[in-house]
């Protein structure tokens, strides 16, 4: 009886601590899915921000101007033609 007396006060408290736990967790989650969606947004951004920074137009500015190049002339250009390996060259690397 005795041992009764101590564990239905301790039953009751059960669902008291489960709520508290399911509210930290239900906390942490809405926590998360905040992060997620700030991560997508920055991976938007940074997408935009790569495609912006890989244009040939850009590319060839910071070529002319920060580096000092100049665009080859006609004369000045080789073309290489690189025979094609077969199917079999390809797989194996040679």
């Amino acid at each position: 009886m005795l041992v009764l007396a101590g564990v239905l006060p301790a039953l009751s408290l059960f669902p008291i601590h489960q709520a508290a736990v399911n509210r930290h967790l239900q906390l942490e989650i809405e926590s998360l899915e905040i992060e997620i969606q700030q991560l997508y947004e920055d991976n938007r951004i940074l997408t935009a921000e790569k495609a912006e920074l890989a244009t040939p137009d850009r590319i060839a500015r910071i070529a002319e101007y920060v580096l000092s190049m100049k665009k080859a002339s006609e004369e000045n250009l080789a073309i290489i033609q690189v025979p094609e390996r077969d199917e079999a060259g390809k797989r194996s690397g040679s």
